[in-house]
């Protein structure tokens, strides 16, 4: 791992560029989200690769390398913002140059598919980055967490995190530099150049439309790839729209499956914090310092602060 590079943070008047590392953005959902921005005080520049489409994909991988390297290039450009999730952001990572990165470090925020890009970027280049709105999320999540997500955008630090219905599985303290994401996408790092060296760390977790026995299987490949006894702390956010659909029910639930692949964590661990797919997406900042504190007692003993 290489020394942690940070990102300035914004001015109001200061240039957002965009471009889309995933899929492909439709221009009114570009446009709604653009429309957010500006209105928050900042201009937007959006590179020609946003509406690039081959098949599923905003362009090529090549197509988006050149456009991520335009804009972190750009003196103009103060933060980067993905366009929309989807999929493919991780053929990226072979053809990035860390040296652009390191010599042009500024904001990159993203979610869902962008994990594997963010999570690689600070691996390889040690550049922190906001998991949180793409634009296309931008015009559809909670006042809150739109609110937090500005306020994310223009501090150099973590900031404290909601935590009215978190709910904890292990108490604990730990402070810790924070990797995750979207559970399906960080699991593909496994075994790359691109995935942070979990010691000592804090991971984060969420995910959509996925079936538990398949939440219990990436967690189990984690939780022995890792493992997760090196880390600080684990932290689980909104599993939306999971579902126990098949032919014979699995029947383990989202806790169930939870503290079982927790169960050796000397760390905190929680769950149903307010970060994933749906409205809630509080934003959290990979790459740099965070803190969990859990007590579980009766109202007057309980505790808990985040710090992320």
């Amino acid at each position: 791992m290489t020394e942690a590079l940070l990102s300035p943070p914004l001015k109001i008047g200061d240039t957002i560029g965009v471009m889309s590392p995933s899929s492909y953005i439709e221009p009114e959902k570009l446009a709604a989200g653009v429309a957010v921005l500006e209105q928050a005080g900042f201009k937007v520049k959006i590179h020609p690769q946003t509406l690039a489409r081959y098949n599923q994909s905003a362009g090529s991988s090549d197509q988006k390398v050149s456009a991520f390297h335009d804009l972190l290039k750009d003196k103009d450009v103060k933060a980067i913002i993905a366009a929309i999730g989807g999929n493919r952001s991780a053929q990226m990572l072979e053809k990035l140059d860390v040296g652009v990165l390191r010599e042009n470090p500024k904001i990159i925020m993203g979610f869902s598919d962008a994990t594997a890009l963010q999570n690689g970027i600070y691996a390889k280049a040690g550049l922190t980055s906001i998991y949180g709105p793409t634009i296309s999320k931008l015009p559809v999540i909670s006042p809150a967490s739109l609110q937090q997500c500005l306020r994310r955008l223009t501090s150099a630090h973590t900031l404290p995190f909601p935590t009215q219905n978190l709910q904890i599985v292990k108490n604990g303290s730990a402070k810790g530099v924070l990797i995750g994401g979207t559970l399906s996408v960080f699991c593909s790092l496994v075994g790359t150049p691109y995935l942070p060296d979990p010691q000592g760390k804090i991971l984060f977790l969420e995910d959509l439309n996925e079936e538990m026995n398949r939440i219990d299987r990436m967690l189990w490949h984690l939780r022995t790839a890792l493992p997760f006894e090196r880390l600080a702390g684990l932290l689980f956010g909104q599993f939306t729209s999971c579902q126990d659909t098949g032919g014979r029910p699995f029947g383990f639930t989202l806790e169930d499956i939870i503290k079982e692949h927790s169960a050796g964590m000397t760390g905190p661990v929680a769950m149903n914090a307010a970060f994933g797919h749906g409205e809630d997406l509080f934003p959290i900042s990979i790459g740099l310092c965070g803190e969990m504190t859990l007590k579980s007692g009766s109202d007057k003993d309980s505790h808990m602060n985040l710090l992320i």
